[in-house]
């Protein structure tokens, strides 16, 4: 029960959300959900010196939960092509766009988690020992000492999410934004934490302010159409279900003898992509052998709800496991507790399963024969098969291990530069945007194309109709000899 208490009461996406549920916020944060690379590896090459302050200043932070001042790409698969956002935006809304004159300074929304130490403490192996305030602070501070965003300097608006908290996801979501729209005027807003609605793009979008988030989780196409949201690095949970299916089945995961079933939270946000999922399975020619929903916000339910799920599965026959998972609470409970019932599927996980972190924390037995596709080699395999860091990757390391944070530690690569990344991409749009405004921020990123590079991502594309810039993956096996995941081959398949 420990172990359930502290995976969904301290969840790994942040807070987990059931859909019949009143939104009991709690957060595992950074440590789980935002990157739990796990192993140690070493830094990449940076500039030789690093002047200017590199704490998290810049911005002020009041109490919790309140406003604070490589291989050649494969062929034969498409990518898929979906109509995006437009270009403008949001329409509607009772705020005007904010638009910063030359020489102003900019207002940054960062929206992020106090204190992920507690991660740490928890006794799972692979978390990081610092928060989002230390990541983005000295980032920024660096930034703006080094040219800033676009000849601007940033004043980093900072709003923290507590990891722990009896109040309502939706509430505190309404909290950062009336502080980013109402207490202040940001331009833009980030955030590392994962969402299971969409109160925060909406809200945000309401009052013309572009949001960029990397967030762990299948939010939909739809938050790209409606709101101005980017997800730079990240790929929407329609391209992620037609892409994971794709593999797998391309891997040869679906056999004609074997007897698959889904496993998947009641986020809100997995409504509009559970059919796109099962409509890809039914495509493959899968027919599921069974379902499990689980409602993931509730810590008594949990534990009861897996434990059936897993007896059932056992029962019928199921020997193919796919686990829907934002971040890893379906992924470490329920092997864990199949482990415990003497039940070993073989599962198909893609980078939202966090493979690299849950293979130091599930029995070994059970990863036996796992497979499955990823995008973010810090959260798919362990620091032996990470590749050589790029420019903005380096860049981050070096700026982050001069500010004290362990960034090649356990935990620390994937979510440093989880945080970097976002800040990286805002930078580069400032670069180049026409006017810091709504409607130049969508045209910056829209004349971006393969051009932007990502510190976390093989590659990217972005345009008018694709805001969601991962670009490629690459498919991943456990290893029984070191307990870990790896990846199979240097081909990267289109996405």
């Amino acid at each position: 029960m420990a172990l359930v208490v502290t995976l969904v009461g301290l969840s790994a996406c942040g807070t987990t959300v059931g859909r019949r549920q009143s939104a009991d916020a709690s957060g595992l944060g950074q440590g789980l959900g935002e990157g739990v690379g796990g192993g140690t590896g070493s830094g990449g090459m940076g500039p030789s010196a690093i002047s200017g302050s590199l704490g998290a200043s810049g911005g002020s932070a009041a109490g919790t939960g309140v406003s604070a001042t490589p291989g050649a790409l494969a062929t034969g698969e498409s990518g898929g092509g979906v109509s995006g956002p437009s270009t403008t935006g949001v329409s509607g809304g009772g705020l005007p766009s904010v638009s910063i004159p030359p020489g102003g300074t900019i207002e940054l929304g960062i929206a992020t988690y106090s204190d992920p130490s507690a991660v740490g403490e928890s006794g799972f192996e692979g978390a990081p020992d610092f928060n989002g305030i230390q990541t983005f602070g000295a980032m920024v501070s660096y930034f703006n000492a080094h040219g800033g965003f676009g000849g601007h300097q940033v004043d980093p608006i900072y709003y923290q999410f507590p990891l722990a908290s009896t109040t309502a996801y939706a509430t505190e979501e309404q909290g950062a934004c009336a502080d980013f729209t109402q207490d202040h005027h940001v331009l833009a807003a980030i955030t590392d934490r994962p969402s299971f609605d969409d109160v925060l793009t909406s809200c945000l979008g309401a009052a013309h302010v572009p949001l960029i988030t990397d967030t762990f989780g299948y939010l939909s196409q739809s938050d790209l159409t409606n709101y101005p949201v980017y997800f730079p690095s990240e790929a929407t949970g329609q391209r992620v279900s037609r892409n994971w299916v794709t593999g797998l089945q391309r891997e040869g995961y679906f056999a004609a003898t074997a007897r698959v079933g889904l496993v998947y939270c009641d986020f809100p946000t997995f409504d509009a992509v559970l059919p796109s999922l099962q409509a890809a399975i039914s495509a493959a020619g899968v027919h599921l052998a069974a379902t499990s929903e689980i409602t993931c916000g509730s810590d008594g339910d949990v534990a009861p709800q897996i434990a059936a799920s897993v007896l059932k599965f056992k029962s019928v026959g199921v020997d193919h496991v796919l686990l829907m998972d934002e971040g890893p609470v379906l992924t470490l409970l329920w092997p864990i507790e199949a482990d415990s019932q003497g039940y070993a599927p073989r599962y198909g996980l893609n980078t939202f399963n966090t493979p690299a972190f849950v293979s130091g924390n599930v029995p070994a037995a059970e990863f036996h024969g796992a497979i499955g596709v990823g995008w973010w080699p810090w959260e798919d395999v362990g620091p032996g098969q990470w590749p050589a860091p790029d420019a903005p990757a380096s860049l981050c390391i070096t700026v982050l291990t001069q500010a004290g944070l362990q960034v090649n530690s356990a935990g620390g690569r994937a979510a440093s530069l989880w945080d970097c990344g976002m800040l990286e991409f805002f930078r580069s749009v400032a670069a180049v945007a026409p006017t810091l405004s709504l409607s130049g921020i969508a045209s910056a990123v829209n004349g971006f194309g393969t051009s932007w590079v990502s510190p976390n991502t093989f590659r990217t594309q972005l345009g008018p109709s694709r805001h969601d810039g991962a670009a490629a993956y690459r498919d991943f096996a456990y290893a029984d000899g070191c307990a870990c995941f790896q990846y199979t081959s240097p081909t990267l398949y289109p996405m």
